[in-house]
């Protein structure tokens, strides 16, 4: 009874590959789809960060999950360069009262890249903007603060074919 509470499945070599390989393509997707490329704005493909992390000896087998695993990694690409990598910039609409915005403008331009839209309706101020992902929570808590709404409208904005950014 005591095996069958606390004892684990044995999976034989092939499943455990098959289990390792699932989790590993996995990591490569999610950094894909979270980084890009600094000059060209572009993703780069699986194949080519699977190459920069054996370059870096990345072990990738001993993940609890994979989306932590993959955070983990890109830390580690973009801390080391390898390829030229950067996090994806996500794209946010801020709603904020007109008042508040003008008392806290500056903190909240700190935490901005670049403003896309800004609109003033009635009391309301909104902005359409791009921001780093690792000022997210300071954003979201600040804005929470003043009773505003931070809306994730892009988790990664990426350029796409003729130089259109989706």
């Amino acid at each position: 009874m005591e095996i069958l509470k606390k004892g684990e499945i044995q999976l034989s070599e092939k499943e455990r590959q098959q289990q390792n390989e699932k989790l590993h393509n996995e990591i490569l997707t999610i950094i894909s789809t979270k980084c890009v490329n600094p000059k060209t704005k572009k993703r780069y493909p699986p194949s080519m960060i699977n190459k920069a992390l054996k370059e870096l000896k990345f072990n990738s087998t001993n993940a609890k999950n994979a989306k932590t695993k993959a955070l983990e990694a890109i830390r580690l690409l973009v801390e080391k360069q390898i390829i030229p990598i950067t996090r994806a910039q996500m794209r946010v609409r801020i709603s904020i009262k007109n008042k508040d915005y003008t008392k806290e403008k500056e903190k909240i331009e700190k935490l901005i890249s670049s403003k896309q839209n800004e609109d003033k309706v009635e009391a309301e101020t909104e902005i359409t903007c791009l921001i780093e992902p690792e000022s997210y929570k300071e954003l979201n808590e600040l804005i929470k603060s003043l009773k505003g709404s931070v809306e994730v409208l892009d988790m990664a904005v990426v350029e796409q074919q003729g130089d259109k950014l989706l």
